[in-house]
């Protein structure tokens, strides 16, 4: 809100990784009333959760204090090399944080690859393919125009491989947030590019 008032343009990413996870573990039950999707869907679904959630708080402030219809949240898509060994090497962990007995028996009944976290516990890891291009950056660019904030790229982006001029494709990945909110910042010339970690003592 500060930096809103004293005149910046805020350009909000954010991560999923937890909440990705928990969506694939709502869907993963024995018997559950909806079948498993794809996880670029996941990740589409927890974009729009995260975004209404940090669009209606920040709307809700800022109306409180006289500034109205300043935040927009783009739902965004993200381009990444169908080709990129990410594929083939998953690394990036989503989920729940789990002991080493829970990962066993997991590992036994979906097949999934989990990995020690930050001293925090073990999560399954998923395909990390480096973002290429980012398709909305031009409706990015319109908003901004516009004077209001965003929130985009949510995280990383929901990952597409192109298949053709203006056709794309979802696909099953996790891209790093980190490495989409700098390609974010440089395609939209951002003075401060400022990623905030609850990890303490990270520079």
């Amino acid at each position: 809100i500060q930096i809103i008032e004293s005149g910046f343009q805020l350009v909000l990413t954010h991560g999923n990784g937890p909440q990705v996870g928990l969506i694939m573990l709502r869907d993963s039950y024995p018997g559950a009333a909806i079948p498993p999707m794809p996880l670029y869907i996941y990740n589409a679904e927890s974009q729009g959760q995260i975004g209404f959630q940090l669009m209606n708080s920040l709307t809700n402030r800022l109306a409180a204090k006289g500034i109205h219809d300043a935040v927009a949240t783009v739902l965004t898509r993200v381009v990444v090399d169908a080709d990129d060994p990410g594929f083939k090497k998953p690394t990036k962990p989503v989920g729940p944080f789990y002991s080493v007995e829970i990962i066993e028996a997991l590992s036994k009944a979906f097949g999934f690859t989990y990995i020690e976290d930050s001293g925090r516990g073990y999560r399954k890891v998923v395909a990390s393919p480096k973002p290429q291009e980012i398709v909305e950056i031009n409706l990015i660019r319109d908003i901004l125009a516009t004077g209001r904030s965003i929130i985009a790229a949510g995280g990383g982006g929901i990952p597409v491989i192109k298949k053709g001029i203006g056709i794309f494709e979802g696909v099953d990945a996790v891209i790093d947030k980190d490495l989409s909110s700098a390609m974010l910042a440089d395609e939209i010339n951002a003075d401060i590019l400022m990623i905030l970690t609850g990890v303490e003592q990270v520079a």
